[in-house]
């Protein structure tokens, strides 16, 4: 059978059956990160106030979804190699992640 994406809050028929499950989660995270996020700043609507614009901010963002998830494997797209990507990530870390900047290619 071809591979298929499922969206449900139930559990997946092979869940019930007692099969194994791997989580995948694949993240764009637009390259915003403590060192060198400033072109990210022109994305923002003029309204949105100059708290949310902040690393911290987004960086609690991104906590929440990325945690939320729960997942096997997490995939960040867009971190920045000029990040310091353990810091800007801890989170990940201390939930028992591990994980390193890939180059392209």
């Amino acid at each position: 059978q071809p591979p298929r994406v499922t969206f449900t809050n139930e559990p997946l028929p092979h869940q019930a059956q007692g099969q194994p499950v791997v989580r995948l989660l694949s993240y764009n995270v637009l390259l915003p990160n403590s060192v060198d996020g400033w072109w990210l700043y022109k994305t923002y609507l003029p309204s949105t106030p100059d708290s949310a614009r902040t690393w911290a901010s987004r960086q609690a963002l991104l906590q929440d979804a990325m945690l939320e998830a729960d997942a096997d494997v997490v995939c960040i797209q867009e971190a920045s190699g000029k990040s310091e990507f353990r810091k800007d990530f801890e989170f990940m870390f201390e939930r028992g992640y591990d994980g390193e900047i890939a180059a392209k290619g």
